[in-house]
């Protein structure tokens, strides 16, 4: 009798072991959910700190601004009234508070390294151990923002080189050569009469009036208008746009269309995938697409001017604005697809995937051939 009753007292509190065990965890969840609003509430009651700061930074002979940020906006203009570099930053903080917006906004600096004649400007930004907050910051990504912007206006003759990790590079008006090197981010340039050399990881490129252009670029879309000199472009993914180029261009790109409008001089064009249209070309034209057609628009400009234009898989357009004076030799080919002719040639051999002829003197040559797709060339 006394060990039954032990027994049953034993399972007794074991019973209410488990009671107490399920109830304490039945409050815990419906606490947690409080604690969540309570952390949240909290984190985003923070203070937003903005401040701009000018300095004059003495030229003293150098002829170079290089420029290195880590993820900063960069606005460069020349003024031809200024001896002196004058630079503006912006500085823009969310913390927690005022007084730990106002710490991180102190961290955050222009240092300026002096060298070779050439004016270094680099930004510094605070560990980001220092501005992650506590563990539930972390996880909610309620951490504080910071972000640190400039804006530069320097003497017209300056040469500039600007490299970037992330950030929106804007320049005009600058004389001298100019270097751009970004991972990421949109580049604007207007009026830089040196050359202008652009090595972009992803982001978007528009140049306008400028003397001479390189560019290389991942991935983005490319506009260029008004050059002066040559323009060489290589490209990975990305559309790119021409117009009015004074010298010769050279574009390559995998994956994008090309396009360019009023060529001077001769004119490159190799992709892979993507459609070629070069209208109002007045030298030599190569072309090539892998997978797109190809379109020719030529007025050329001397008496002899060469072209060769090949597609895997496309058709090839040719078309005259203006008489080649000298005339050309023409071989056009195409495994599967039409020919047509709107000239006057004499033909030296035909069928019905391949022609070949003299046109006028036949000066200059015209090399067409395509695997899949029709051929027609007019004047």
């Amino acid at each position: 009798m006394i060990f039954s009753e032990a027994v049953g007292t034993r399972a007794e509190r074991k019973r209410v072991m488990i009671r107490n065990i399920l109830n304490t965890l039945k409050v815990s969840v419906l606490l947690f959910p409080f604690v969540l609003i309570t952390l949240s509430s909290a984190a985003f009651s923070s203070f937003h700190y903005e401040k701009i700061e000018k300095r004059v930074i003495p030229l003293n002979g150098a002829e170079e601004l290089k420029i290195e940020a880590s993820r900063s906006d960069i606005t460069i203009s020349a003024d031809p009234e200024i001896e002196n570099i004058l630079l503006s930053i912006k500085r823009k903080v969310k913390g927690e508070d005022k007084k730990k917006a106002e710490e991180l906004a102190a961290m955050l600096d222009v240092e300026v390294i002096r060298e070779n004649g050439v004016i270094k400007l680099k930004t510094k930004y605070p560990d980001r151990k220092r501005i992650s907050g506590n563990i539930f910051s972390l996880i909610f990504s309620f951490g504080s923002d910071i972000e640190m912007n400039l804006e530069i206006r320097v003497p017209e003759s300056i040469g500039i080189s600007v490299m970037t990790a992330s950030g929106d590079i804007k320049l005009s008006d600058i004389l001298a050569d100019t270097r751009i090197s970004t991972s990421s981010g949109d580049i604007k340039a207007d009026n830089i009469k040196g050359e202008l050399k652009i090595d972009v990881s992803s982001g978007d490129i528009e140049a306008e009036n400028v003397g001479k252009i390189v560019i290389t670029s991942a991935s983005g879309d490319i506009s260029v208008t008004k050059v002066q000199g040559d323009a060489g472009i290589s490209a990975t993914s990305g559309d790119v746009h021409l117009n009015n180029i004074v010298g010769d261009i050279a574009v390559t790109t995998l994956s994008g269309d090309i396009y360019a409008k009023n060529i001077n001089g001769n004119a490159i064009a190799k992709g892979t995938s993507g459609s070629v249209d070069l209208l109002g070309v007045s030298g030599c034209v190569e072309a090539s697409s892998a997978s797109g057609d190809i379109f020719i628009s030529a007025v050329p400009s001397e008496a002899k001017a060469d072209y060769d234009l090949g597609a895997s898989s496309g058709s090839v357009r040719l078309r005259f604005k203006n008489i080649l004076r000298g005339g050309f030799v023409l071989k056009a080919s195409t495994t599967s697809g039409d020919i047509k002719l709107d000239l006057p040639i004499n033909v030296s051999n035909v069928s019905r995937n391949n022609i070949s002829g003299v046109v006028r003197n036949g000066d200059s040559n015209v090399i067409i051939e395509t695997s899949s797709g029709d051929i027609s060339i007019e004047e």
